[in-house]
């Protein structure tokens, strides 16, 4: 994800289970966050539960493309749930425009890379 700053996780592929820590900056804030794998199986699927700053669902598939040409499809949702209180519609706001953004700059990079 293009916010990350660090990552601390162990070497290797991850199972579930698995947690590791990072630190990034969103909004003008750095936060220090975990990770705890919740589905894994590599090639195809990486989710994890993400809490930091806000808790969220970060789920990652990969699948071949139908025509047979070698290719592959990735796709990434978040499913957050969002801050509650009285400043929360202005909150759901921030953070639904800034992880949006995130994902697609993220998604640009990694199809660049390949």
């Amino acid at each position: 994800m293009t916010e990350l700053r660090k990552v601390e996780a162990a070497p290797g592929p991850l199972a579930v289970g698995d947690r590791f820590t990072g630190q990034t900056s969103i909004l003008f804030h750095d936060f220090i966050g975990e990770s705890r794998v919740t589905e894994a199986d590599p090639g195809r699927l990486l989710e994890e539960e993400v809490v930091i700053g806000a808790r969220f669902v970060s789920r990652w598939t990969v699948s071949p493309v139908a025509d047979g040409g070698g290719g592959s499809t990735v796709r990434h949702t978040i499913d957050v749930e969002f801050p509650s209180g009285p400043f929360s519609p202005i909150e759901r706001w921030v953070l639904k425009r800034r992880l949006l953004r995130m994902q697609k700059t993220t998604m640009a990079k990694l199809a660049r890379r390949f």
